[in-house]
């Protein structure tokens, strides 16, 4: 996976009409191919009912999340987000260093939020 910066731009992904070809183009009815619309790059193929959710609505969701408990971000913060298979899947874990818990005597960990997110179905949403 490549960790990325706040400045990364995320691929977007598009829901698309497919069919298939013997004599004439014919339409795949329930099913759509997720794809990359920049580049056309295909990453998977699901039913209508799929719902297809932006990678950058994901962490905006999480910061809004972050954003509501108080005191949250008056904390240092570190965001970290990774892409892997061409952008299809991600992952986005904010760490809050000042933010600590002492487990046992001397082991201390930091508050960590995690998400993992994809358009090749190979994850389903979850923090």
């Amino acid at each position: 996976m490549d960790t990325l910066t706040e400045n990364t731009v995320f691929p977007t992904a598009s829901l698309r009409k497919i069919g298939h070809l013997v004599r004439n183009i014919k339409p795949i009815p329930d099913f759509r191919a997720v794809c990359n619309i920049e580049d056309d790059y295909t990453y998977a193929i699901v039913s209508t009912r799929y719902k297809l959710v932006q990678h950058s609505e994901v962490i905006a969701m999480l910061d809004t999340i972050c954003a509501e408990v108080p005191g949250m971000f008056s904390t240092k913060v570190v965001k970290e987000v990774s892409l892997a298979n061409h952008g299809a899947r991600m992952k986005v874990k904010y760490t809050f260093p000042d933010i600590t818990y002492e487990i046992a005597k001397g082991d201390t960990v930091a508050l960590t939020l995690e998400s993992f997110a994809s358009f090749d179905t190979s994850l389903s949403q979850r923090l």
